[in-house]
């Protein structure tokens, strides 16, 4: 791999990509999905050459040695981005690799989703191009959604830590979906890279094999800021019990790619407290 091509290269799952494609010396170029902001919190806006979306596909043709990084979150403008790069890339003279990235839970949501990822491994099966499904299991940093539910426990946790007890605000309330596989996303994206080198290619679910509840996630933040969260956070019962996460074959992803996740448990939830200041600015900035 001399070359890349990542559309959505500003997500947070892409600007993490960039920045390690970046450090290994491989030439990185990027379909921006904003405003470019992760790139330049992780100081790598620069090593990315921007690439629009109407010549995307021309790039995705042109560039010798590529391999298509496509982070597909299945809204209608990326998924026709990459609906219309994937298919250039496949009749391409200069066959590049396919990575198609997708989350674990858009993918069992979307129907058009599980569509694409179906013809990229038809691709693999029919032509013998080189194109995989990167299937991630739920991760975070500190670059993710504000919204999410690590991010909304991490920074209730570490605004409580400024406050003590002066001054106590209206308890944020969580929904317990239950158990899932969480990860930190700057070492998923090692995770990606490698399954895209692999001599033959596979479709694989990239998570750490670790279990999180809210419960658990709201335990740990508190715990790191040495804060009781009984008067911060309320757990609610789902209104449904969710069925079960598929669990990941962490030994059938580290016999194929020599990956394991590291950062898991409480470890994730450490690392993300760590980044809950940042978080909050962004929280308070978007209020």
């Amino acid at each position: 791999m001399a070359n890349a091509l990542i559309l959505g290269a500003d997500t947070a799952t892409g600007a993490y990509l960039a920045r390690l494609l970046d450090a290994r010396g491989i030439a990185v170029s990027g379909v921006l999905s904003g405003d470019g902001a992760a790139l330049n919190d992780l100081a790598v806006a620069s090593a990315v050459a921007a690439v629009t979306a109407a010549d995307a596909a021309r790039v995705a043709a042109a560039l010798p040695a590529l391999t298509i990084f496509a982070i597909n979150d299945g809204s209608p403008a990326q998924a026709d981005l990459v609906a219309n790069v994937l298919a250039a890339a496949a009749t391409a003279g200069n066959q590049p690799r396919i990575s198609h990235i997708v989350d674990a839970a858009a993918l069992r949501h979307q129907p058009a989703l599980l569509a694409q990822a179906k013809t990229v491994a038809d691709w693999r099966r029919n032509t013998g191009i080189f194109a995989a499904n990167a299937i991630l299991h739920a991760h975070d940093s500190r670059l993710a959604a504000a919204d999410s539910m690590p991010a909304r426990i991490t920074v209730a946790a570490w605004r409580a830590a400024q406050t003590g007890s002066a001054a106590r605000a209206t308890p944020i309330e969580i929904i317990e979906t239950g158990p899932q596989d969480w990860g930190w996303t700057p070492e998923y994206v090692d995770a990606i890279i490698r399954l895209a080198a692999l001599e033959r290619p596979l479709d694989l679910a990239i998570g750490s094999g670790v279990l999180l509840t809210a419960g658990d996630f709201v335990r740990d933040a508190f715990a790191y800021f040495k804060v009781d969260p009984a008067d911060h956070v309320r757990i609610l019962p789902a209104a449904a019990a969710a069925p079960a996460e598929p669990p990941v074959d962490t030994a059938r992803l580290r016999s194929a790619t020599g990956w394991s996740a590291t950062t898991h448990g409480r470890d994730l939830v450490r690392a993300l407290a760590e980044g809950a200041a940042s978080r909050a600015e962004v929280t308070a900035a978007g209020a």
